[in-house]
């Protein structure tokens, strides 16, 4: 599956069409730096004609590379937290302040039971 999203000016929300194929996807992406007026339709029933003077940004993704890099990101996190916690065992200030008690606690009744 291939992204094709298209930035007009300051907005935040691009114009995102999505296609089956690599080469739809790319002959869309084409069109759009191609001519100055162009007409993009997807494959999920999505249509539009646009001016090319006011696009700012094109992005063509492959939606299954991109998932990957999202794992891998995520994976990366997750071992960077790991060797951090690894690392937090071993350190001397973290060991005294995981040790360190607080005051106790003061309740109204002897030995915190109800008598």
């Amino acid at each position: 599956m291939y992204s094709l999203s298209i930035h007009f000016g300051p907005s935040p929300v691009p114009a995102q069409f999505l296609f089956k194929d690599k080469e739809k996807a790319t002959a869309a992406y084409a069109k759009v730096k191609a001519g100055e007026f162009f007409y993009v339709e997807d494959d999920f029933g999505q249509t539009a004609s646009f001016v090319n003077r006011e696009i700012h940004a094109v992005i063509l993704e492959d939606m299954d590379l991109g998932e990957e890099s999202r794992i891998q990101r995520g994976l990366s996190q997750a071992r960077g937290q790991a060797k951090a916690n690894e690392r937090a065992k071993t350190d001397p200030v973290l060991q005294r302040a995981m040790t360190q008690r607080g005051p106790g606690v003061l309740t109204p009744f002897t030995n915190g039971q109800f008598q």
